[in-house]
């Protein structure tokens, strides 16, 4: 039978009654939007749902990368100091190397100065080494010399004479010179018979002797030019020279050229021997 709504509480009285009629009764009170919103809200729900999980996942990464990031920064920190000490250290080791590569300025300075020092103790070495050995050599040749003047008479044959500053012999040379002294002349070193080693006379004949361990061409030369000397002021001299041996072969021969006689190695020059057999 058909039923009477009295009021809105019968209304919702009846509709609590038959359940079945609700879905129909909000159908023909609701909008389309309105009876979709329930859906719309649970699909918004489920949104919200699903941008939380997301959000909080990017949370989750944006936590990760920021501990990276820190992480990073920490590397960087400590890459930092490394390198700072590393320049630290480079700066050290270049002072280091300055300080060396002065030292080794210092040193190659010293090492110079003493090779410097060395090169001249090296000359003043050699230097006196050459004066010793022409010192003994001079020696050797005054010894040689006082035992060739007082072998005179055996080497001679016979006769006088000795060494230049034998006092004999010094006056003889002061008669046979005085033409020249007297002419206010003075002779040069190599042409003085005063500075002769031996002055020999016998027979007439007059030896101007020059005497040497070793016979060089200077001393030749010295020995006729004494004796060219003598022989200008009317003197029969000849220049003779007496040694242990020849410097070398053109000395010899020089002798030879110059007409000087000789004693020398033991062998004596023909002159020399017709020198010796004069008598007194």
């Amino acid at each position: 039978m058909p039923f009477k709504i009295a009021d809105f509480r019968d209304l919702v009285r009846i509709v609590e009654e038959h359940p079945e009629w609700r879905s129909e009764l909000r159908r023909l009170l609701l909008t389309e939007e309105l009876l979709s919103l329930p859906q719309v809200v649970r699909e918004l729900a489920e949104a919200q749902r699903r941008t939380e999980e997301e959000l909080h996942t990017l949370a989750g990464r944006v936590d990760q990368l920021a501990q990276r990031v820190d992480d990073l920064a920490q590397r960087v920190d400590d890459l930092t100091q490394r390198v700072n000490d590393l320049a630290q250290r480079v700066n050290d080791l270049t002072q280091r190397v300055n300080d060396l590569t002065q030292r080794v300025n210092d040193l190659t300075q010293r090492v110079d100065g003493l090779a410097l020092r060395v090169d001249q103790l090296t000359e003043e070495v050699r230097a006196l080494v050459t004066w010793q050995k022409g010192e003994a050599g001079r020696r050797e040749g005054e010894r040689y010399e006082r035992t060739t003047v007082k072998r005179g008479p055996v080497l001679f044959g016979g006769g006088y004479g000795g060494a230049t500053d034998d006092p004999r012999v010094r006056v003889r040379l002061s008669r046979w010179l005085r033409p020249i002294l007297e002419d206010g002349k003075v002779l040069e070193a190599d042409d003085d018979p005063t500075l002769a080693d031996i002055i020999w006379w016998k027979g007439g004949k007059v030896a101007v002797v020059e005497v040497s361990l070793k016979v060089n061409g200077r001393d030749v030369e010295r020995a006729s030019n004494r004796a060219e000397v003598l022989r200008s002021v009317g003197v029969d001299a000849f220049g003779v020279v007496i040694g242990e041996d020849w410097d070398s072969l053109e000395a010899r021969a020089l002798a030879r050229d110059r007409k000087v006689e000789w004693m020398v190695a033991g062998n004596p020059s023909e002159g020399f021997i017709a020198f010796r057999r004069i008598r007194p």
